[in-house]
């Protein structure tokens, strides 16, 4: 459906959110602290507020999901990320992010991810196949337990990747940045 505003003022919490083949001007819940699990899946969203949150559990972005801004200024710890075939304009910051389980980010428009303080993934981080993607950014990451795949990013250049990974958890792990 067509939504011009969705509010959630009061909540601090949200379960399980999922918005589907929908378009909506404004998802504003810059009072929620704690997201269980948020799925976008073929849908428009002019911003997405989440300013106040400082955990979610689970974030998919999927199937042609466009976001014109994603706002996760306090975001600290989060155990998974999706994002996949979708599109957020003006990039991807998450300034707070420490610690993580997945990161994905797989055939999307996402011109930048920025990624400053954080320091460990529990699990693995796939960043493949974005073709706009010119500068990921995680000058803090430490270690990742599982597989490290930063491929097939053609506007991406190798000096535009920071960080110094000192501890891969697989063998399967490939910087392969063009």
């Amino acid at each position: 459906g067509n939504y011009s505003s969705i509010a959630c003022p009061q909540a601090s919490r949200l379960s399980a959110v999922l918005i589907n083949d929908a378009t909506v001007t404004t998802l504003a819940c810059a009072a929620v602290s704690t997201i269980t699990s948020l799925t976008v899946g073929t849908s428009r969203i002019g911003a997405l507020n989440l300013s106040g949150t400082q955990v979610i559990n689970s974030l998919a972005l999927q199937a042609n999901t466009v976001i014109g801004g994603l706002s996760l200024p306090k975001l600290q710890q989060m155990e998974s990320f999706v994002m996949q075939w979708s599109t957020i304009d003006g990039g991807l910051s998450l300034p707070l992010l420490t610690t993580c389980r997945s990161l994905t980010v797989r055939h999307s428009a996402v011109p930048s991810l920025s990624l400053p303080l954080l320091t460990s993934v529990s699990g693995s981080v796939v960043i493949t196949e974005n073709p706009g993607l010119v500068s990921l950014t995680a000058p803090a990451l430490q270690a990742v337990s599982g597989s490290l795949a930063v491929c097939n990013n053609p506007a991406m250049m190798a000096t535009q990747v920071s960080g110094n990974v000192i501890a891969l958890g697989s063998a399967r792990s490939q910087m392969c940045v063009e």
